[in-house]
């Protein structure tokens, strides 16, 4: 189950919270977070700081620059492609073409 609530106005808590049955994570001031907290059934919790959240976009560019580097290490770069290729093959069944094609 999943559940996601977006607005564009309000003011809203910036949270992200994942659970399961072995716990759940909660990352506050999501998605340019430094930490994340782990609790477990039994009550432990567990904080895990990492990186400075100034530098958010910067870890974002070195890591697509590593993910396109080294091809084989991160899926991510394929699926992408792929789900271009998906996207494309739609729009040329539909006909759809944008102004600047």
């Amino acid at each position: 189950m999943a559940v996601v609530s977006l607005t564009m106005r309000a003011k809203q808590p910036k949270r992200g919270i994942v659970c399961g049955e072995l716990g759940y994570i909660t990352v506050e001031n999501f998605p340019r977070a430094d930490k994340a907290t782990i609790t477990y059934p039994d009550g432990s919790v567990e904080v895990i700081e990492v990186g400075d959240t100034l530098k958010a976009l910067t870890y974002e560019v070195e890591d697509m620059n590593n993910c396109i580097m080294k091809k084989n290490d991160n899926d991510t770069l394929g699926l992408s492609v792929d789900v271009m290729n998906i996207m494309d093959e739609v729009r040329n069944q539909w006909g759809l073409k944008y102004s600047f094609e």
